[in-house]
This record gives C-alpha cells, sequence and structure tokens, in this order.
C-alpha cells in the first residue's frame, strides 16, 4: 500500500496542473472487527456510519501525506461496487472517459500509477 500511495502521490505532485486527482476511501481491507491482518499498519474496525469513515479517510490522508482531495465512499459502498474498488483500484478518466483500470492486484504489483499516468497524458 505504501508504495501505491507514492506512486499516487507522485503522478498528482508531477502531472497536477494536467489532471484532477482524487483518492476514493472504500470499505477497509482487514478491519479488526473481521478480516484482520497481523501486519497492518492501521487498526480499524470496519466503519458503520459516514462519519467514521470520513474521520478514517482523514486519518489515513495524513498518514500518507495526501496532497490531493480524499473523499469517502457512500456507507452503500456505490463506488466500491461500481467500480469494483476493493481492496484498491487505479481508474484513470481523460475526457471524461475511463482510459485505465486496473484489474484485480490487491497487491498493485503489476501496474505503476505514476508510469499509467505519465502515458495518459
Amino acid at each position: 500500500m505504501d508504495k501505491k500511495i507514492g506512486e499516487f502521490n507522485s503522478a498528482a505532485e508531477e502531472f497536477g496542473a494536467q489532471a484532477d486527482f482524487l483518492l476514493v476511501y472504500v470499505k477497509e481491507a482487514h478491519p479488526t472487527d473481521e478480516w484482520a491482518l497481523g501486519f497492518n499498519k492501521f487498526n480499524y474496525k470496519q466503519q458503520k456510519n459516514l462519519n467514521s469513515r470520513l474521520e478514517t479517510a482523514t486519518q489515513v490522508r495524513h498518514y500518507f501525506k495526501i496532497k490531493t482531495p480524499v473523499v469517502a465512499d457512500t456507507m452503500s459502498n456505490v463506488t466500491c461496487v461500481s467500480y469494483s474498488a476493493f481492496p484498491i483500484r487505479v481508474c484513470i478518466i481523460k475526457d471524461n472517459r475511463i482510459q485505465f483500470l486496473t484489474h484485480f492486484d490487491p497487491m498493485g504489483g503489476s501496474y505503476n500509477i505514476f508510469e499509467q499516468v505519465k502515458q495518459m497524458l
């Protein structure tokens, strides 16, 4: 996750004048009250309301020093369901069309966000 956020931050910094960047925080992948992993940097329960999801999104933004806007998905997980965004998905939109959409790759090893953005712009 650290690597992907680093790539995202680098792309936003380099290409922010040419494109808008937004991070959508979706439901927690490994919450402590569901499917926790022992090596998580974050120990969050699954959010039960929008305020707690927004608070967690803000904490993630500060932890990773994300400079772009960070928003939270709805409690009915509209973004997560519509874009199969769980646990992580990168979507690049250009001219109001999706130009790049990662496949399911929880560790993100098969793509580099910075390089994908560079190719699109």
